[in-house]
């Protein structure tokens, strides 16, 4: 069996609080993580 590398994250629905600057003008999906747009 060949094992394959996944990558998985998980959104969550919310405020975006505790993200603050990032989010004050867009959603929490389209804010960058690890220098790459996921969504």
């Amino acid at each position: 069996m060949v094992k394959k590398e996944m990558i998985a994250m998980l959104l969550a629905g919310g405020q975006g609080s505790r993200l603050g600057i990032l989010t004050s003008n867009m959603a929490k999906p389209a804010v960058s993580f690890g220098g790459k747009y996921r969504i």
